[in-house]
């Protein structure tokens, strides 16, 4: 690697973000430090010259700070040495290289450079704004339906939970209802075996969205999800949302009731919980399928 040098760079982290910083964010090269687990190498992979011709899978190295997760990178060799990483890897990437990573994993809250020295942050929304990305969250193709009418079923079984009459309207409704779901895509387990350009990373093709669960006070997982983009605002989620029919929820709640435990509807305001294994007895009941389809 190249030694680099980006002192103006340097000089300009000490300032708040500005349009001098942005210009030279765009065009420096940084550092960025990461892992790969040489136990993974095939020696067929090696050449004659003892260099290989496949990378190896890439891991990025992410710092934690006040509880949150960062990409970490640094303007020059004594900077990164200085920081004394475990990383075995130091890649020298674009900054814009960086935008799968921050779009797709909910996880990383943005990029600090040179942390413990200038320890500059750089948030996701800022970046977001340098390059002009607006992250997509919402599948515009397919909105959540039938969720104006579930509402209201919801606060009338609340108010008259032992009413035969309201408890099957609202499971028809349930039942026929879409909702938005919170999904990430696991970029550090998706990375391809390659790198291009400096590092920028090119996700898997089989690269799938997965389903993000959140711990309740008590430790148990609950999927979260939404009948609105208005009800998603109320909260801090920046994820990628899909929508998903509640008959295909079931699905999955029946292949992971075992660390599936509660549906949360609108987690933010008002949460309506319901019990995976509740759901589940419920809908395979043949008597109560019988009502639901009558």
């Amino acid at each position: 690697m190249e030694t680099l040098n980006n002192t103006k760079l340097e000089k300009l982290l000490k300032q708040e973000l500005n349009d001098d910083l942005i210009d030279e964010l765009k065009k420096s090269n940084l550092i960025m430090p990461a892992n790969t687990n040489m136990d993974d190498v095939d020696l067929k992979d090696i050449n004659e010259e003892g260099i290989l011709n496949k990378t190896p899978k890439i891991n990025m190295e992410l710092i934690n700070q006040d509880n949150k997760l960062f990409i970490q990178l640094f303007t020059n060799e004594n900077k990164f040495i200085k920081a004394n990483l475990g990383s075995n890897l130091n890649i020298e990437i674009k900054l814009e290289s960086l935008t799968k990573n921050l779009l797709h994993d909910s996880q990383i809250n943005g990029i600090i450079i040179n942390p413990k020295t200038d320890n500059f942050i750089l948030s996701s929304e800022d970046y977001f704004k340098i390059f002009n990305i607006t992250p997509p969250r919402f599948n515009p193709v397919k909105p959540a339906t039938g969720t104006s009418e579930l509402l209201k079923l919801m606060d009338d079984f609340d108010k008259k939970p032992d009413d035969i009459n309201i408890k099957i309207a609202f499971l028809k409704q349930l039942k026929n209802s879409s909702f938005y779901l919170p999904t990430q895509i696991d970029c550090e387990n998706h990375i391809k075996d390659e790198l291009k350009n400096k590092g920028d990373f090119k996700l898997e093709k089989d690269t799938k969205n997965e389903l993000i669960l959140f711990p309740r006070e008590d430790g148990e997982l609950f999927l979260p999800a939404f009948t609105s983009q208005s009800e998603i605002e109320k909260t801090p989620l920046k994820n990628f949302f899909i929508v998903l029919e509640f008959t295909k929820l079931l699905e999955i709640f029946k292949s992971n009731k075992d660390s599936m435990k509660y549906f949360v509807i609108n987690p933010s305001d008002n949460p309506y919980e319901l019990s995976v294994d509740l759901l589940l007895e419920i809908f395979n009941d043949p008597n109560m399928i019988d009502k639901l389809n009558s």
